[in-house]
């Protein structure tokens, strides 16, 4: 055996050990193998060490049950635990296994070493070293002055944490004070009592440090406020405020751990101080003190010292005697100006509380007791608060509170007064979140000077899109908050910051205190379940359009910044197609315009948005595919709800988006442009989709369907030339999807390099001749040239492809004429299956083309965008206009039209002569789901005007088989492509949406109004007094348009408050539906049908609430108080010529129809009444109505009865009405 371990084994026998017993001997003999080097470098006596761990653990069995360790065995750990040998570590009982794993592991070990503050690698930071290792080391916050007199002495360390910040990074946390290892020759030594001053003192002196002989003070001060250490250029220092304006500048590497010690409300004594004056880095010069060479951190608990006066120093300090009391005079004067002036801590306060949250830690945001935030992401400070663990009880000093309407409503902000010390540390298994901003939030929040508005805003976003985004991009949220802020900060003033200014200033300078510099204030960022919600509570201004009481109504409203930012991920739907703007509360139905205005969109180079950075707005008005999946930002955009409203029953059958809590009658929805769109976050894919299918070069085969094709290739490139709409199909037996062909043609021999911009006009060109040589017909010599291209190019005959199931997701990322290479999971596109009988029916109709099934894990990309549209289809005539459809020369089948919705109606499908609809299909429910249905049988009827010419033309809609059309508003620009032209029975042109159309959203406006005000008539030149017989002459061109007529009779008149959800009577405010279980409240509805004439003709005007307000000339406080009288009963209507009165309010309204004031001569603003089983409400021309279409009337003269034959009545809307102004229609006549 050793000598040395043999005479260790001899001492311990004074100490309880016993070395007969083996367990004692081994344990002896490993402790000193391990603590040997560290014994001998601290130059301790063995017996010192043994007599202190006997003194704490107080138990030698226990004691052996522990290890004895040095600080390199812990840095080579990778579990956390803790650390405690004076008690038995019981095991988790079986009841919380469950939150076992959870907590710190736990342990029994030794640990020898000595605290000092001598590191490189650590500044201002306290550091473990024995012999051979070093590691950090957190204090708790009650340690500190304690803890002073330890600084480089040997120590046990019975109670501490190991934490594991990352691989190879740890630091240990000192649950309990170390025991100081004394030796038994160290005797106190005596010394005189420290002669301080007081912080007053200390402030005179420092005035007048320029008229006293250089030399250093020791002082005795309370703490006010202790900053953070931070970085000054390559400096780091922080700052300490005492009472009387004295301020510290610590600035030695050697003094900065004094960080740890100092706790505001707490008395220190500081000796060897120096004063000095700080001319650069706090804007003006400042005289401050700074540490000087033996200068010392002392605690007054510990310490003998005495307070002296000024007079006093000065004679110590062998000053002149003639200048103390002018010194002392003007001591006591600035003493008088320094209480008028503010405390600079008055509006600062203290917060302590348990840290329950640091998901937001990358950021600097933590949840204190669940309901308090804490930000500290505007302090410089460079130990990132490695300290702050999820369990921790921390105090918080001389911080900001803000009070918000957002979750958390009170928030605690720190800035450069403020401080954060732990009292308690977290007994749970977490590691720490370290604050690590973006470089350019960095800049932002900690370079400038950051107002309480513009931090309230960071937290406000930071806390929205943490919870919209926390699932898909929880690791990626730092950079996702750095582009948002930057966005919604870019407008705003923002001053340099300078550290030292903001805290030795006298009146507290910190930014938080400063107004708001910028005009404007910061948007709001909602998460999509609140904003679904708001866009629901938006009211509809619903019209009656039919008689059948089918109420159809929608509200826009233009958002965006500043008020309102939308912010999700975007991506597309595999049961309906659209475009969804989603996070983790819910999603929102989007509809992506073409353009932003009439002008059609060419794209170039440029458009790619694949090397797109952050922060950018997107080039291309087309959604691309490389966009989907990524977080975008919607500035500019119009929030859209539309409602059906049945009166008669509820519309149970009717869906118009896959949200299972939408309402079946409602729908909401935003429409935007792509170049009103912000890319915030694209992840970066780290497989490129070259490298997950590999393009092996094989032999070109010919497969059964007769095309060449690479059957080694995973990748397909395709120029699309026409995208049909989406059509449901119907299954007995499984549930119900949709699917969409695309016409378009293989480019073959060709790849993605080989394809360059210049080879698209050609290939665009050779497609638009084959669709010209199969669709109609042409000579030999045509024929001969086409061959010709084909052998020059590489395009294929034409192909259809069937993209079903999730493929259809693409359907809205597809551009008629653009080059698109689809990535196929199988190798090469499939034909489709010989059990599906739809599909062998489409194959049917392609009349010997060949149809390709899309697989629906087939990824899209767009290789080159649209440059010229394609053809239109068989027999159309490509961008015809509007007027040369409605003429009798126009020959085509198909066509495409462009223009701008300008009405609207829900029309009945059914007793419409090309209505194919029947019966909704049993899987009724997967229909819905689908978004797929109709309200009771109603199609759609949209009018499109062109925009140049002004001609209308009519666009019927069947909904039985299709998606509900989104974005179908009056006022929005559209692109139908490959309508069905056809001819009424009466000889009208319309137009028929048919399977293989497509609608194309271009661009929206203001969303049209339909009634002019009265100062537009006058400004427009072109309006003109029309005459009732004009209408049967199909003289009336655009809508509305005035007349002058005659109030005759009043046919019916019907007031009535009905329900908002199912438009059911509301009695009370009670709708009278008991199906009807929602709360939406109720509105009020008037109409009224009266007969008019102007001398030429007789027609029925049906009116509607604000118009029956100005006909039955009442007030807004009378039509205010007829709705609440009504409002108790329900309903009010009248329709006999002499009815009987049920109450007061009946006899009121009917008097004042049948008053002279009312049955007079009105200007009134109609137009052509649409959605009505009637043919008048066309304009037709009266040439050319047959005999019978007149009806026939017997007329009785007193003499004798007669047959004549009568116009029918005109079905007219009024959309205004109002007194006849004579004196504007003359002068419009004599213009």
């Amino acid at each position: 055996m050793d000598k040395d371990i043999a005479e260790f084994l001899e001492k311990s026998k004074l100490y309880g050990f016993k070395t007969t017993q083996h367990d004692h001997i081994q344990w002896l003999e490993g402790v000193y193998g391990v603590w040997r080097p560290v014994i001998v470098a601290a130059g301790l006596a063995v017996e010192d060490i043994l007599r202190t761990l006997v003194d704490i653990c107080q138990d030698i069995h226990l004691l052996t049950q522990c290890m004895g360790i040095d600080v390199d065995w812990c840095r080579k750990q990778d579990l956390a635990f803790h650390s405690q040998f004076t008690s038995e570590v019981s095991s988790p009982s079986s009841e919380d296994r469950h939150s076992s794993e959870k907590t710190l592991g736990n342990k029994r070990c030794i640990l020898l070493g000595r605290l000092t503050t001598a590191s490189l690698d650590h500044p201002g930071q306290l550091v473990l070293v024995d012999s051979a290792s070093s590691l950090p080391v957190e204090l708790r916050h009650s340690d500190y002055n304690e803890m002073l007199g330890l600084l480089d002495q040997w120590a046990v360390f019975p109670s501490w944490n190991l934490i594991i910040k990352s691989r190879g990074q740890c630091y240990l946390e000192l649950c309990v004070k170390p025991v100081r290892i004394r030796p038994t020759s160290n005797q106190p030594v005596l010394s005189k009592p420290l002669p301080v001053v007081s912080a007053e003192v200390a402030s005179v002196l420092l005035l007048h440090k320029d008229t006293l002989k250089p030399g250093c003070i020791n002082m005795v001060a309370t703490v006010e406020a202790v900053g953070e250490i931070h970085r000054v250029k390559t400096d780091l220092l922080f700052c300490i405020r005492l009472p009387h304006g004295v301020n510290i500048i610590v600035k030695k590497p050697e003094f900065l751990h004094w960080q740890k010690f100092l706790t505001p409300g707490e008395k220190i004594v500081l000796t060897g101080l120096r004063p000095t004056t700080l001319k650069k880095g706090a804007g003006s010069s400042i005289k401050v003190f700074v540490p000087w060479t033996d200068s010392l951190l002392l605690s007054p608990a510990t310490l003998d010292f005495t307070c002296i006066s000024a007079q006093e120093w000065l004679e110590r300090q062998g000053g002149d005697p003639s200048k103390l009391e002018v010194i002392t005079c003007e001591g006591k004067e600035e003493e008088m100006e320094e209480e008028t002036e503010e405390d600079p801590t008055l509006d600062m306060a203290s917060y302590q509380g348990i840290l329950t949250s640091n998901e937001l830690g990358a950021v600097g945001i933590y949840m204190l007791d669940s309901k308090v935030g804490l930000c500290v992401s505007c302090v410089p400070a460079i130990n990132k608060y490695q300290s702050l663990r999820v369990g921790s009880k921390v105090i918080i000093y001389n911080a900001h509170f803000i009070r918000s309407k957002q979750f958390p409503h009170l928030r605690v902000v720190c800035c450069t007064s403020s401080c954060v010390k732990v009292t308690e540390f977290s007994a749970l298994n977490n590691k720490p979140k370290m604050v690590h901003l973006p470089l350019m939030l960095h800049q932002t929040l900690k370079k400038c000077c950051v107002t309480q508005e513009m931090l309230d805003t960071f937290i406000n976003l930071t806390f929205s899109l943490h919870n919209k985004l926390c699932s898909k991009f929880y690791h990626d949220l730092p950079d996702i908050v750095e582009t948002v802020f930057g966005r919604c900060s870019t407008d705003q003033d923002k001053a340099g910051r300078v550290y030292i200014q903001e805290f030795l200033s006298r009146t507290h300078q910190c930014g938080l205190l400063r107004e708001q510099g910028g005009s404007e204030g910061y948007p709001v960022v909602p998460d999509m379940k609140t904003f679904i919600q708001e866009i629901r509570c938006l009211e509809t201004q619903t019209d009656n359009l039919t008689d059948n009481d089918t109420y159809w109504g929608f509200h826009h409203q233009h958002q965006g910044q500043p008020q309102k930012i939308l912010i999700g991920i975007l991506e597309l739907s595999s049961k309906n197609g659209r475009v969804q703007l989603r996070d983790d509360t819910g999603f929102v139905d989007c509809v992506i315009t073409m353009t932003t205005s009439s002008e059609d969109h060419f794209c170039t180079k440029i458009c790619k948005c694949c090397d797109l950075e952050s922060g950018s707005y997107f080039r291309c008005p087309f959604i691309q595919t490389c966009c989907v999946g990524a977080v975008v930002a919607v500035t500019k955009f119009t929030v859209i709800r539309e409602q059906f409203i049945n009166i008669n029953a509820s519309l149970k059958n009717f869906k118009m988006t896959d949200d299972s809590d939408t309402s079946s009658s409602n729908t909401c929805y935003v429409m935007f442009s792509m170049l009103n769109v912000v890319l915030i976050y694209r992840r970066t894919v780290s497989i490129a989709p070259k490298e997950q299918v590999p393009l092996k070069k094989g032999k070109i085969g010919q497969d059964h369907t007769g095309l060449l094709t690479d059957v080694n290739k995973g990748r397909q490139l395709v120029l699309i030339n026409h995208r049909e709409t989406l059509v449901l199909e119907r299954r007995v037996h499984c549930d119900s999807h949709f699917r969409m062909a695309v016409q378009g043609y293989l480019l073959q021999n060709t790849d993605e390099e080989s394809l360059d911009w210049e080879t698209l006009p050609n290939l665009q060109e050779q497609s638009s001749h084959q669709c010209s040589r199969q669709f109609e017909h042409c000579n030999c010599a045509e024929h001969q040239y086409g061959l010709k291209l084909e052998l020059e190019n590489s395009l294929s005959p034409v192909v259809i492809l069937l993209f079903e199931n999730n493929a259809i997701r693409w359907c809205q990322t597809i551009v008629p004429g653009g080059v698109y290479s689809i990535l196929l999971p199988t190798g090469k596109l499939c034909p489709p299956g010989a059990t599906s009988w739809q599909l062998k029916k489409a194959v049917a109709k392609a009349g010997g083309r060949s149809v390709h099934k899309v697989p629906g894990s087939t990824r899209l990309s767009r290789v080159f965008p649209n440059r010229i549209p394609p053809s239109a289809g068989r027999n159309s005539s490509r961008n015809l206009s509007i007027k040369a459809i409605l003429t009798e020369k126009c020959e085509a089948t198909l066509v495409s039209i462009e223009g701008l919705v300008v009405r609207r109606f829900p029309v009945d499908t059914n007793s419409h002569p090309t209505s194919t609809k029947g019966h909704m299909s049993s899987d009724l429910h997967s229909n819905q789901q689908l978004g797929v249905g109709s309200p009771d049988g109603c199609g759609m009827k949209i009018v499109v005007r062109c925009w140049r010419s002004g001609d209308e033309v009519d666009v019927y809609l069947n909904l039985d088989s299709f998606i509900y059309p989104l974005g179908l508003l009056p006022g929005v620009g559209v692109r139908l492509e490959r309508l069905e032209r056809k001819v009424s029975r009466k000889n009208n042109v319309y137009c028929q949406f048919i399977a293989i159309s497509c609608l194309h959203i271009k661009y929206h406006t203001e969303l049209a109004r339909a009634i002019p005000s009265h100062n537009q008539c006058l400004e427009v030149t072109t309006v003109q007094l029309v005459y009732l017989a004009d209408l049967w002459r199909s003289k009336v061109h655009g809508s509305p348009f005035p007349v002058c007529c005659h109030v005759q009779r009043f046919l019916k008149v019907s007031l009535k408050w009905v329900c908002q959800h199912c438009g059911a009577v509301c009695v009370g405010g009670a709708c009278s539906n008991t199906a009807c279980q929602t709360d939406y409240g109720a509105r009020f509805l008037a109409r009224a049908s009266v007969i008019v004439e102007d001398g030429t003709s007789v027609a029925i005007v049906t009116m509607r609430d604000a118009a029956v307000q100005k006909l039955l000339l009442l007030s807004d406080r009378e039509w205010s108080s007829l709705q609440s009288v009504i409002h108790t009963q329900g309903e009010m209507f009248l329709q006999k010529a002499r009815p009987e009165y049920g109450n007061q309010v009946e006899m009121f309204v009917y008097h004042l129809c049948e008053s002279s004031l009312v049955k007079k001569d009105w200007e009134m603003w109609l137009r052509m009444r649409t959605g009505v089983s009637t043919d008048w409400s066309v304009c037709r021309s009266l040439d050319d109505m047959t005999l019978d279409e007149f009806s026939l009337k017997n007329v009785d003269t007193g003499v004798a009865s007669m047959e004549t034959r009568c116009l029918p009545f005109l079905q007219l809307d009024c959309v205004d009405v109002k007194d006849i102004d004579n004196r504007k229609w003359t002068l419009l006549f004599l213009k």
